[in-house]
């Protein structure tokens, strides 16, 4: 028996490549050896020998091993995204610790007004986000669908003979229109709007998704939300601010309606390049920054809120920061008889006809109707005085016509300086009857607190707050920068009458000379009372309301609040030093927004009268 077997090995002494072949047959062994291995080894050139370079090179560090409590990326990036769980229901999602309900804009307005969901983002106490898409459509595709949505209509409406035909004709001219503009070049976008109203449990998340509904459902708004009924898993991956739109709920709007939605994010705030910060908006924390000159109807401010409420504080604050068509002369006396017919009220006594003798005298005092008398200064009462004496010693010659006219007016000085005599040198207002001691033009802050006087209403209080107001009514119209002027307590000044017509001037002319009068009171009673205290509010372009428990739904209704904004300013937050802030509900031009009003420590340090170190600041 025969056997062959093919044995294969190595040769250690000669290159791998050697092999040695063998056959085995029968008893006897015959070897073939084919060194051809050897022979090629031997015809290689001698090598270099092997340098360990293992010496010089550092091995690569390990990585150590993750903490125990350290999660892999992965894991954190889907943590920060996404919940860790979410249960879907009819109506209404629980994401993780939160209950969330998403709209959908179902119908649209023709013609939407610009930032029509600002009202949507000023809510105060409502949790949500929104999410819009907008998305450009092919022009001509557009146009075709267009025309024949207007030709349809068109047919439909003249085939129609019932009141109906009304209805598809009004229809089918605006479809008409909107084809023109889109001919002269008007883009076109569909469009969806998702809200996501957020709460930590049902019963919250009902009352919230009401309030989030009815905003939209009103002014300015005028849309038509819908809950994703079903589909409430599509809505949310719909609103969330990236990826696709899986629940289609879109509408095709024109370039003016897109404009109008990107309007609306814009409004809650308010900067005004030449403006000071009044505070920073609730929601969004932008600042607020108000130019009181900027306005149109007016450069007044009101502001109103309960004691301790911060108003007074935040009056000074805003008072730091900001840092008629008749003759000159007719004005001036007018404001002047004001003052003395004021004077002569709180003292029970009329005036009479004896004020033509007083602005006689007035007038003779130094300034007349020449201009190149006006930059003189103005006459005091000492002054008045002086020439009245001048009338009784020769009352000649300051007469018209008849030696009649001379007696009444040796009478009526003689009168007058009897009962101007508390303006004398050692009269009761002797302060008032010369010239101030404060120089208004040469400050460009002044405060002057009448706190000693506070809760008295007439008298010497009244005399010197017309006085003030007459200063600074002077300063104004001297000075070509903007003046502001701000008066605390101001239902004292509303409670008199005599002042009160005399504020009531000013403020009708307040803004040919820049000058903005602020008005800070605790009640808005008084601003109610009068024709005049109505006229004065209604030149207040700016109002301000800090908290103000009497805010109920008739004064509401005066100011024009919806039931939100009243709740705002009834639970408003006063000033508090823990929380550094208080709240309040600012109104300019008509448009509401909360406010959080915080103030620097320096400011602090000034307005509670506090020392300031100036190497700190």
């Amino acid at each position: 028996m025969r056997e062959l077997v093919a044995v294969l090995s190595g040769v250690e002494s000669v290159a791998p490549s050697t092999l040695v072949i063998g056959l085995i047959v029968g008893g006897g062994t015959l070897v073939v050896g084919l060194l051809v291995g050897v022979w090629l080894q031997a015809r290689r050139p001698q090598r270099d020998p092997e340098v360990d370079l293992s010496a010089f090179i550092k091995p690569p560090d390990e990585p150590e091993p993750p903490g125990p409590n350290v999660r892999p990326p992965r894991e954190r990036h889907q943590d920060a995204v996404a919940p860790p769980a979410v249960e879907w229901e009819s109506r209404c999602a629980r994401v993780g610790d939160e209950w969330t309900t998403t709209l959908y804009i179902a119908d649209w307005p023709d013609h939407p007004n610009d930032g029509y969901l600002s009202d949507l983002f000023t809510l105060t106490d409502v949790r949500f986000h929104l999410t819009a898409h907008v998305t450009p459509r092919d022009q001509e595709r557009a146009l075709d669908q267009l025309q024949t949505a207007a030709d349809d209509l068109k047919v439909d409406a003249d085939l129609e003979s019932s009141v109906r035909s009304t209805y598809l004709h009004d229809r089918a001219d605006k479809a008409a229109a909107t084809y023109r503009a889109v001919e002269a070049g008007t883009r076109v976008f569909s469009q969806g709007v998702f809200v996501t109203v957020r709460a930590d449990d049902r019963e919250e998340l009902r009352t919230a998704t009401r309030r989030v509904k009815r905003v939209l459902r009103e002014q300015p708004a005028k849309l038509a939300p819908k809950t994703a009924i079903c589909a409430q898993e599509r809505a949310l991956r719909s609103a969330a601010p990236f990826g696709a739109t899986p629940l289609d709920r879109q509408t095709i709007g024109l370039s003016g309606a897109v404009g109008a939605l990107l309007a609306s994010p814009h409004r809650p705030t308010l900067l005004e390049s030449d403006g000071v910060e009044i505070g920073v908006h609730r929601h969004t924390d932008t600042p607020v920054v108000v130019d009181p000159f900027a306005r149109e109807n007016g450069y007044a401010t009101f502001t109103v809120g309960d004691p301790g409420s911060g108003k007074s504080f935040r009056a000074k604050q805003r008072f730091i920061r900001l840092g008629a068509d008749a003759s000159p002369l007719t004005e001036k006396q007018e404001r002047v008889s004001s003052f003395l017919a004021n004077f002569f009220a709180h003292r029970g006594i009329s005036l009479g006809d004896r004020r033509t003798t007083l602005e006689l005298a007035y007038r003779n005092a130094g300034i007349t109707e020449d201009v190149t008398t006006h930059d003189r200064q103005s006459p005091t009462l000492r002054d008045v005085i002086d020439v009245l004496e001048e009338l009784v010693d020769d009352p000649d010659a300051f007469t018209l016509r008849t030696e009649a006219e001379a007696e009444k007016l040796q009478a009526d000085a003689t009168w007058l300086i009897d009962q101007l005599r508390p303006f004398a040198p050692d009269g009761q207002f002797a302060h008032l009857g010369r010239q101030s001691e404060v120089d208004f033009a040469a400050e460009d802050l002044i405060y002057l607190d009448l706190a000693q006087q506070e809760g008295r209403v007439g008298g010497r209080t009244s005399l010197v707050m017309q006085l003030l107001i007459s200063l600074v009514y002077e300063r104004a119209k001297q000075t070509d920068k903007e003046v502001v002027f701000v008066i605390d307590e101001a239902r004292y000044v509303l409670r008199d009458a005599e002042n009160l017509a005399f504020l009531e001037t000013i403020f009708r002319h307040h803004r040919h000379h820049d000058l903005s009068i602020q008005l800070v009171t605790q009640t808005v009673d008084e601003f109610f009372e009068r024709a005049e205290a109505e006229m004065i509010l209604d030149q207040c372009a700016i109002k301000q309301f800090h908290r103000l428990d009497g805010m109920d739904d008739h004064w509401a209704a005066e100011f024009g609040l919806n039931d939100a904004q009243k709740r705002f300013v009834q639970e408003a937050v006063p000033r508090n030093e823990e929380l550094g802030y208080a709240e309040a509900l600012v109104g300019v031009d008509g448009e509401w927004r909360g406010i959080e009003v915080r103030a620097l420590e320096a400011e602090t340090q000034v307005i509670e009268g506090e020392r300031v170190d100036r190497g700190n600041e």
